[in-house]
């Protein structure tokens, strides 16, 4: 709030040119409500530009998903998406992958046959890797790959002594991690293409979607001075495409790597 007091103030910009962006939205509404209240402080005083007179637009205020899901309306028909692409929810998300897992044809998964946990379980990894998938712009095919090659290298590793065939222990583990790594990564690439094929998009969806569109077509924002919230726990995704978007803005960056989510 301050910093957009001493922005205007100094006129180093309107008030319109300046975006703020946080996490949740409970967050984006305190901080537009401080940001307001700081600037109506700043118009009473003699440091406010004359030139804006009493009535002003306000600074941009909002979560880092509205505004990618803002982003990707705008080029939503580009991308070959419907402009009122269903936003699924986690329920929905849920069902979807069960829905998967029912119609699955195990002749195609057939390590599925040997997944001992819960199905509960299994939906978590799948959504969670579909995530992953999307915040970092791989595809599931790519994936699938990088798992393959890490097989190769761990089966490739020495025995055990004596001239046992048999592996060590923790080669085991590794080995087992990655070979379920695999299938649930193939999972999530089918997941995915049932939620394109329903034109279902989640919020991971939005920020990777609206960064091709760029990436397509370049945008150019009216924001001259950008202030992010809670920079530690933004996605790779997220951050290519405020890169993409403001690599010529005034660009302010708050976070603590302590309280990052990704640890």
């Amino acid at each position: 709030a301050i910093r957009a007091m001493y922005l205007v103030a100094n006129e180093l910009a309107r008030p319109e040119q300046i975006l703020g962006l946080t996490f949740t939205r409970k967050a984006a509404t305190e901080l537009s409500i401080r940001v307001m209240n700081g600037l109506f402080a700043l118009r009473e005083t003699k440091f406010w530009p004359t030139e804006l007179g009493d009535e002003f637009q306000p600074p941009k205020i909002a979560t880092y998903n509205s505004f990618g899901n803002e982003m990707f309306r705008q080029q939503a028909l580009e991308l070959g998406y419907e402009t009122d692409s269903t936003l699924i929810t986690e329920a929905a998300a849920v069902g979807l992958v069960k829905e998967l897992l029912k119609n699955i044809d195990l002749d195609e998964f057939p390590a599925l046959t040997d997944f001992e946990r819960t199905e509960s379980y299994l939906i978590s990894l799948v959504l969670s890797a579909a995530s992953q998938l999307t915040d970092n712009l791989v595809s599931a095919s790519e994936a699938r790959s990088a798992f393959s090659s890490f097989i190769d290298l761990v089966e490739a590793l020495p025995q055990k002594s004596g001239g046992s065939l048999e592996p060590y222990a923790y080669t085991r583990g590794y080995l087992a991690q990655a070979q379920l790594n695999q299938l649930i990564f193939e999972l999530a690439g089918e997941y995915q293409k049932k939620k394109a094929a329903r034109n279902l998009v989640d919020f991971s969806d939005q920020v990777a979607l609206a960064y091709q569109g760029v990436i397509q077509r370049p945008v150019q924002l009216d924001f001259s001075h950008v202030m992010l919230d809670e920079y530690q726990d933004t996605s790779a995704i997220q951050t290519m495409l405020l890169s993409r978007l403001f690599s010529r803005a005034s660009v302010m960056a708050v976070g603590d790597p302590n309280q990052s989510i990704y640890g």
